[in-house]
């Protein structure tokens, strides 16, 4: 028997994905097609060689159909499928299921007259059913021990959304309702429901909805999953992994037939043998959309009176824990400056200008209305630690501007007759060297007669963790020391952001620190770890993006930021920067710690202002061309 298909929606979704893979399913004929523009409705039917088109579904529902194909934007699947379903059409719809549960479980009064199938096409991937299976016989212990957590990324560029409406980038939930759900309905086949959600943090973007989304959740069989979803980047990119006692296990798009499996012992495939084959053809698959073969191929076989793999149950149920993901997002919405909440770390942003006197009065303000932060500057031994890491000035973009330097010593001074200004020798020189050349901040510390300590001349005291190795500066070890951060606000190409705690990276008493930069983002963590700050200040004058934290682009921002947490100062420069911190592997290992808050809902915050600048990220065409610009600047200073 062919079954009869009628598809409603004519948009690029049709196009490039159900079409190629219909016509590859012989038990299924398109017969028409509906649109609300009859050039479409038309076009497409035509390349379906489908007998009629329509620009009203309703009248196309009245020829003699099979199926209903539903391919239009969410708002109005629901409605769609109902209309089909009490004609005693079968319905496939594409994800998400609605954007209303109480709506969409008015088909379940269908469910036992019509199959009613979701579009969860990636489930049908072989990778991805393989690992379901390893998962649910607990397999998977056999290859990396027990899990301890699973991540999902789903990234697709916006450049990449052609569909008609374009809803994706002009709700504010879009990225959510369109790459979202996916994540969500594979979390659920993988690893079980989402039964609560942990952490949710949003970035805004250039367009209505958020650049990045990322939450922790556990799920009803008690794993935690991390899920992200993007829409910045060069190419589309779905990734997952699960990571265990042992090692992880690793799937991705373009080897989808193929589990990577890695272990202390080395490498190994689950699955196709033949790589080279399977890259091929699942590339050539992908351009056409993972597994909607395969799902159609479902459709059918159910219809003959197989037992459904997805059904109506399972849409309903990506629905409900797409709405809870959403209602997570929704203080986002109001602008990431909104929240309130004065038991969780504070953070103050003020608008300033490059005066050491305004920044005085500003810091000023900030400090007295926080009896945290004058009880620990107030009448103890202060070590201020700025951002000296060249000795080239090259527009105050990469050293602590001299104006900011001098404006904060003159506030700290207020508090306490014993500050004394710590820097290390680095790649960029030694400090003798670095002063030698940053002629405005050696004039500051002249004027103020503020002592240096060069730290790498100082007694040290060995910390070891994990393999790591660090030489510490004993000084700052004393407990009765207190350390303020004195930070710069960068893009960094290793570890994404340089800002409060990569510049306590700077405390290491060795020259050479590029020896830590293989394992960079856990030597931070540790650094910050052991010596903590309880006073942060944040350069905001004249940033740097692109190929930061040297060669990168000069940014004027005019902003001075203060904290008492310096990975909470981070996770707010992150959103500023339209940056997602959960990227930032630093920053999200402290907060695992136990140090800050990286979730913006769990953060004070003071501005006055919203701000949000969306940095050009490293390696990106645009940071590149920068860096070449940069070069007389950096070089030939």
């Amino acid at each position: 028997m062919v079954f009869k298909v009628g598809i409603v929606g004519a948009g690029r979704v049709v196009e490039q994905y159900h079409l190629p893979n219909l016509a590859k399913v012989s038990k299924l004929k398109v017969v028409a097609v509906s649109d609300l523009s009859p050039e479409r409705a038309a076009r497409i039917a035509d390349k379906a060689r489908a007998e009629k088109s329509f620009t009203d579904y309703k009248q196309m529902l009245n020829e003699d159909l099979d199926i209903a194909m539903i391919c239009t934007p969410p708002y109005s699947h629901h409605e769609i499928a109902l209309e089909a379903a009490s004609r005693g059409i079968n319905v496939f719809v594409e994800k998400p299921f609605s954007l209303n549960y109480e709506s969409a479980r008015e088909l379940l009064k269908y469910a036992d007259q019509v199959h009613i199938q979701p579009g969860h096409n990636f489930i049908f991937s072989s990778g991805v059913q393989l690992l379901r299976h390893l998962v649910q016989t607990r397999e998977i212990e056999e290859h990396i021990g027990k899990i301890k957590m699973a991540s999902l990324e789903f990234v697709v560029p916006h450049q990449f959304w052609k569909n008609v409406t374009k809803y994706q980038l002009s709700d504010p939930f879009g990225l959510a309702i369109d790459t979202g759900s996916n994540l969500l309905y594979l979390t659920d086949f993988l690893f079980g429901g989402a039964e609560r959600y942990l952490h949710v943090t949003a970035v805004p973007g250039a367009f209505s909805t958020f650049s990045s989304v990322t939450a922790y959740l556990d799920t009803e069989s008690g794993h935690r999953v991390k899920i992200r979803m993007s829409n910045v980047g060069f190419i589309p990119k779905l990734g997952i992994e699960v990571i265990g006692d042992s090692g992880r296990i690793q799937y991705t798009p373009l080897r989808q037939r193929t589990l990577r499996v890695i272990t202390s012992g080395g490498k190994k495939s689950l699955g196709t043998t033949n790589l080279g084959k399977d890259y091929l053809l699942s590339s050539l698959e992908a351009l056409h959309g993972i597994g909607v073969r395969e799902e159609h191929e479902h459709f059918v076989r159910v219809l003959e009176g197989a037992e459904p793999i997805v059904g109506l149950e399972d849409g309903l149920e990506n629905t409900r824990q797409l709405l809870a993901l959403i209602a997570e997002l929704k203080p986002y919405s109001s602008g990431i400056f909104s929240f309130k909440q004065a038991s969780y770390p504070s953070v103050s942003i003020r608008r300033v200008e490059a005066d050491w006197r305004l920044i005085e009065r500003k810091l000023l303000e900030i400090i007295d209305g926080r009896a945290t932060l004058k009880h620990y500057i107030s009448g103890r031994k202060v070590y201020l630690k700025p951002n000296l890491c060249d000795r080239r000035e090259m527009g105050f973009s990469v050293n602590t501007h001299p104006e900011v330097l001098r404006g904060v010593a003159e506030v700290l001074r207020r508090f306490t007759d014993d500050l004394t200004i710590v820097e290390s020798d680095s790649g960029g020189g030694t400090l003798e060297e670095k002063l030698g050349g940053l002629k405005e901040v050696s004039r500051v510390c002249s004027e103020l007669r503020i002592p240096i300590v060069n730290l790498s001349r100082v007694e040290t005291t060995e910390v070891r963790e994990g393999g790591l190795r660090l030489r510490l500066p004993s000084i700052l070890l004393d407990p009765s020391a207190s350390i303020v951060d004195l930070a710069k606000m960068k893009t960094h190409g290793n570890v994404k952001i340089s800002c409060a705690l990569k510049n306590m990276f700077g405390l290491i008493s060795t020259k050479r620190k590029s020896i830590y930069h293989r394992r960079l983002d856990r030597t931070i963590s540790l650094v910050n770890r052991v010596i903590r700050s309880g006073l942060v200040i944040v350069d905001g004058i004249v940033c740097m993006e692109g190929n930061g934290p040297l060669v990168g682009m000069p940014r004027r921002l005019n902003i001075i930021m203060v904290g008492d947490d310096p990975v909470s100062i981070d996770a707010v420069c992150c959103y500023m920067m339209g940056v997602d911190p959960y990227e930032v592997e630093h920053l999200r290992l402290t907060e695992e710690a136990g140090i800050g808050e990286i979730d913006l809902r769990r953060i004070n915050i003071d501005s006055d202002g919203k701000y949000f600048f969306n940095f050009i990220r490293p390696f990106t065409p645009r940071a590149l061309l920068g860096t070449i610009k940069s070069i007389p600047r950096v070089y030939l200073s």
